[in-house]
């Protein structure tokens, strides 16, 4: 994006209306105030009662309709969890990578295609969104807001005789911002030196933090977000900063670091009883429970885990013994060799 083209977008966001134009027409969609966001919320609500008690299905009903159907399933939402976390490495990669031009184009590849098999299979799910309460309620929700808070360039309301409210819509849709463009705005001038210098969001914008658009809240967001990666112990290269996928791997690398001080501390106590155990097992009450202590386990303690239930469900009634698991008998073989080899 070029200097002059960041320069347009911030005014426009700090502007906080939003300008669409028609060939005779020009019009000025104004962010809602505390009390049309919340008559839009209320109309919302108004509008998903009466879609309930007219038969209209819930998303978690339509979820259902669609498993009876075949198409959707469990696996279907088991793969998008899969992928979420393929995308996850795939991005950590690019940011290990960064300076190794070829290793980072394969992993940006690799994410590449990861996306787009995530992006197929939530086209799927979400296909039928705008026919269950949620998604009927949630446009007729957007319908209130863009009657109530558009206007001529007067200052007068617009009375949507020339243009209907779900064209002005579908064009205030249009002229959104991509997630990529706020990011990039937020590192960049001159929008950083405006928000180094500024108070607060309020004094940025000249209005109370209930009433910024849904622009300028993004901006913000990112910018908060920018702040911290640079007042970080060890904040990344600004080369890595710039690049949105290597700096989404940095702070997954952070994450999954703060995730496994966690787990350390939650295993105090177990380190020290068990300290020259190759692994340790902890009862569990509930679910809730089994989900916890199989966060506890690394990488490599998920794959074991994953392939021993697999050995079980094999092994049926017969069972298996705890020496007979494919890792333990890899492992015994392993011991063998090393001690023959000293």
């Amino acid at each position: 994006m070029e200097a002059h083209e960041r320069e347009y977008l911030i005014s426009q966001i700090v502007y906080g209306a939003r300008i669409i134009e028609f060939r005779h027409t020009t019009l000025i969609i104004q962010p809602p105030t505390i009390e049309e966001k919340y008559l839009a919320n209320r109309f919302f609500k108004k509008v998903y009662d009466e879609a309930l008690l007219s038969g209209v299905y819930t998303r978690n009903e339509m979820f259902e309709i669609m498993k009876e159907q075949g198409v959707w399933s469990d696996e279907d939402e088991k793969q998008i969890d899969i992928n979420k976390t393929k995308i996850e490495d795939a991005k950590l990669k690019i940011y290990k990578s960064f300076f190794r031009p070829k290793a980072r184009h394969e992993a940006r590849k690799q994410l590449e295609e990861i996306k787009d098999k995530q992006y197929s299979l939530l086209e799927i799910k979400y296909g039928n969104n705008q026919s269950d309460c949620e998604g009927v309620a949630t446009y007729a929700r957007w319908n209130w807001v863009i009657e109530n808070t558009t206007y001529n360039q007067d200052g007068t309301k617009y009375d949507f005789s020339d243009h209907s409210i779900s064209t002005v819509l579908r064009q205030y849709n249009n002229a959104s911002l991509e997630t990529e463009e706020f990011r990039e705005l937020a590192r960049e001038d001159p929008w950083r030196s405006m928000w180094s210098i500024s108070q607060s969001p309020e004094s940025l914008f000249n209005r109370r933090t209930s009433e910024l658009s849904s622009d300028q809240t993004a901006l913000v967001s990112w910018s908060r977000l920018y702040d911290s990666i640079g007042e970080a112990h060890e904040a990344p290269n600004d080369k890595i900063i710039e690049d949105d996928d290597a700096i989404d791997g940095w702070l997954i690398e952070q994450r999954r670091k703060r995730e496994k001080e966690s787990n350390k501390y939650k295993l105090d106590g177990f380190d020290d009883k068990h300290s020259n155990a190759d692994e340790v097992y902890i009862m569990a009450s509930s679910q809730e429970e089994i989900a916890e202590i199989y966060d506890l386990n690394d990488q490599h303690g998920r794959r074991k885990v994953k392939s021993r239930e697999k050995e079980v469900v094999a092994a049926g009634d017969d069972g298996i013994r705890h020496h007979n698991f494919d890792d333990m008998r890899v492992k015994k073989m392993s011991d063998a060799a090393a001690k023959f080899g000293k």
